[in-house]
């Protein structure tokens, strides 16, 4: 698959190629097909899974893209949300959907830094692609509230089965849900104290 060539030349590359690689992708539509009838479920799942467990929370969406979850959730259903992603023309996109309660930021995600903790840390199709998705959850605990959740959805591959092992060892399971589309394309989401 096309997709999993483009995954390994970024995670093997150093961060700033990285980050070049991104910003070429959203540049030339590469992700535009998230935004079609094939990936609606998940992002539903996503969205029902925060309005069970935590409705009016504050979220952070870590590597939110254009904001296309963002974009599909009620304002009502949050008091705060933050979107980042290391794109800047990702970014740029997701601004223009902005209101009053949220905000999106260009950044790093090994990196991200903030005073401000969350009820919710979405992870949506992010840590197969990051170097050391485990040490990423650990930094991102920090921004959690003590009784937070993440929410962590990655399309099922054998690499992504170790990692949910390795996750499902570390944090408390709170639910699991497997979906797929009539394409055969599945996906597993899972929420986490």
């Amino acid at each position: 698959m096309k997709v999993n060539k483009i995954i390994k030349r970024i995670i093997k590359k150093h961060n700033v190629i990285a980050e070049n690689e991104w910003e070429h992708q959203y540049v030339s539509g590469r992700w535009e097909y998230l935004n079609e009838l094939k990936e609606l479920a998940r992002y539903s799942l996503i969205i029902g899974y925060l309005n069970f467990f935590k409705p009016s929370g504050a979220i952070l969406d870590v590597g939110c893209g254009e904001g296309l979850l963002f974009e599909r959730m009620c304002s009502c259903s949050y008091t705060q949300y933050v979107g980042i992603d290391i794109s800047e023309t990702a970014i740029n996109k997701a601004i223009k959907k902005k209101n009053e309660k949220s905000s999106f930021l260009k950044t790093g995600l090994e990196n991200y830094s903030t005073n401000i903790m969350f009820d919710v840390i979405i992870f949506n199709e992010v840590l197969y692609y990051l170097e050391d998705p485990m040490r990423i959850l650990k930094h991102y605990k920090t921004f959690l509230k003590d009784d937070g959740i993440f929410i962590i959805s990655m399309y099922n591959t054998r690499k992504n089965i170790q990692l949910w092992k390795k996750i499902d060892s570390v944090y408390m399971l709170q639910d699991e849900t497997k979906i797929s589309n009539k394409i055969g394309v599945s996906w597993t989401c899972k929420v986490y104290k």
